[in-house]
């Protein structure tokens, strides 16, 4: 019976690492296009801002747990 390859740990580091420069780079460029957010007592400011922004409030998010992902496969990947 064949053997299992023995998987590069270093090739999934490496794709970590360039996953998560990937993911900070979207999160950065949705997070300048956002522009200021109002006040929190500016209650009708607040969910004009929010409604305007919902696309890159959620690319955001989405970004910030695929750069968790990565982070986690990096980290273990250096054992």
């Amino acid at each position: 019976m064949p053997s299992a390859p023995i998987p590069d740990v270093r090739r999934w580091a490496g794709i970590a690492a360039l996953a998560m420069a990937i993911c900070l780079a979207v999160e950065f460029v949705a997070k300048a296009t956002m522009g200021v957010r109002p006040a929190l007592d500016q209650s009708s400011a607040l969910v004009s801002y929010i409604e305007a922004t919902r696309i890159e409030i959620v690319v955001v998010i989405l970004a910030d747990t695929f750069v968790m992902a990565s982070l986690i496969v990096f980290l273990a990947a250096l054992r």
